[in-house]
């Protein structure tokens, strides 16, 4: 089985080349697209070649300036997308991830072949921050518009540990393609170069209008999806709300423990890993057998 993983990194080359090797090591078949951040090319220069020797990676040669809830990290995956579809690779999944994600458990191929999809396709509240924004996105409103579908067909899920099939995929980027949803317009971009330099210098930046930034990423994959998935389970990336994303050790070793014998709810990696070679779970993961 063919897994492809859609990482979006921005700093500390260590910390990359680590993350590799982890999502290697729990998954020796799997290929790795990577998503430079527009700086993070810059400031890695000539040693982005640690990066795209490795056998296991690659690097896609468009890079976005990539920021939080701001529209960002969705254009970002979706380009690791497209150049998987420009360059005619075929797969059986496709998985999402963040660069402070890390493996604990093995067995994730198994788990994935009995799904063709992998997300929480929660239905959209406006009570929950990126719900209320994308109620408002009148691009993607216009776009369920053509396909005759209104906001209750709206679905919300985290990222991290999501993934869809190959032939989910293939629709999915075909309806996002075909709307132009992928489309990151100058004027928007130039509006939030102009708002992080305000915010970078604190001072203050007028609100804009709900729609226009937010994680689209939590949005567009699992509402597109949804409209192709007959199997489904949530993603497989654990994350602790109750303790602020702080994962512990314990949550690691139950992890483990409990192996991948929920077939909706089995989790085999973990978010957030400080990223920092000397983290304390960073380490302990490192250690794993």
């Amino acid at each position: 089985m063919k897994v492809i993983f859609s990482i979006l990194v921005h700093e500390k080359l260590d910390v990359v080349l680590n993350q590799i090797a982890n999502f290697v090591k729990f998954n020796p078949k799997c290929v790795i697209i990577i998503h430079l951040s527009h700086s993070f090319r810059a400031d890695l220069g000539k040693k982005i070649e640690k990066i795209s020797s490795l056998d296991h990676v690659i690097i896609n040669n468009k890079s976005i300036r990539t920021g939080h809830s701001d529209n960002s990290q969705f254009y970002a995956h979706f380009s690791n997308l497209l150049l998987l579809k420009k360059n005619r690779i075929v797969f059986d999944y496709v998985c999402f991830h963040a660069s402070n994600d890390m493996f604990v458990q093995y067995g994730l191929t198994d788990y994935l072949s009995n799904f063709e999809t992998g997300f929480g396709f929660s239905i959209m509240r406006s009570t929950w921050y990126q719900g209320r924004h994308a109620l408002k996105d009148q691009i993607l409103l216009k776009a369920l518009k053509k396909l005759d579908l209104d906001v209750e067909s709206l679905r919300g899920s985290q990222v991290e540990g999501s993934f869809m099939c190959y032939d989910v995929y293939k629709k999915v980027i075909a309806l996002i393609s075909k709307n132009r949803l992928h489309r990151n317009s100058r004027f928007r971009e130039s509006i939030r170069t102009i708002r992080d330099f305000i915010k970078k210098k604190n001072l203050y930046f007028p609100g804009l209008p709900e729609g226009m930034f937010y994680a689209k990423e939590e949005v567009y994959f699992p509402t597109f999806s949804y409209l192709f998935s007959t199997k489904n389970c949530g993603p497989y990336v654990f994350m602790n709300w109750e303790n602020e994303l702080r994962v512990t050790e314990a949550d690691i070793l139950r992890i483990i423990d409990a192996g991948n014998k929920d077939m909706t709810t089995a989790k085999f990696a973990v978010k957030r890993v400080e990223r920092d070679m000397n983290d304390p779970i960073r380490k302990f993961i490192n250690s794993l057998p």
